[in-house]
């Protein structure tokens, strides 16, 4: 199903991509009440607002469409790798150097905001050592898990035992880990109060 939307969805024209996107992502809204709650909850903080505020609630749609779009760019990176490369402008690569010629390998950290799964085919041209993502263990890791090999990125379930990735920067590898999304049978969430 994931081959035959990338295929699709990295073929169709932008604007008619993210056209269906809207549309998809307007059901979604319409359809989760829970995740619009959510959502406007935190947004409400960013904004300094009540989460039934007007301009919150305009923030939460927006959010949603933002977020059918990532999934349409989505499919076109996981469709067409190569262009994805030649079109990303990469800064700080001296910092992955550096962090390598201590020769103790290298973890590569951030938060799982957005669509991450757009970049999988970065690191293989970016970092010039096998990198392996520590990912969930769930249906849809499992069902993504062959487009993340397929352009050089290598897979870590974070059920795995935790010496696997200290052995891999052993080896002078690297090891991706998004902060909410790095281990544990189910990640460990904590309620905050979002950007407050």
């Amino acid at each position: 199903m994931i081959d035959g939307a990338a295929w699709g969805g990295s073929r169709a024209p932008a604007r008619v991509a993210h056209a269906l996107a809207a549309v998809g992502g307007t059901a979604e809204w319409a359809a989760r009440p829970g995740k619009r709650a959510r959502l406007a909850a935190n947004l409400a903080h960013a904004v300094g607002g009540d989460p039934s505020d007007r301009r919150v609630r305009a923030l939460v749609r927006r959010e949603v469409l933002n977020e059918a779009r990532r999934s349409a760019d989505l499919l076109w990176a996981l469709g067409r790798p190569a262009e994805l490369r030649a079109t990303t402008e990469i800064e700080g690569l001296e910092h992955i150097e550096a962090a390598l010629a201590h020769g103790h390998g290298l973890v590569l950290a951030g938060i799982h905001l957005g669509g991450w799964e757009v970049a999988t085919a970065l690191p293989e041209v970016v970092v010039p050592v096998p990198t392996t993502a520590i990912v969930a263990d769930d249906w849809l890791a499992w069902a993504i898990s062959h487009a993340r090999v397929a352009v050089g990125l290598r897979v870590m379930y974070r059920t795995e035992p935790a010496i696997r990735s200290a052995r891999l920067l052993a080896r002078g590898e690297a090891v991706l880990v998004l902060g909410d999304d790095g281990w544990g049978e189910e990640p460990r969430s904590y309620e905050i109060r979002f950007l407050d």
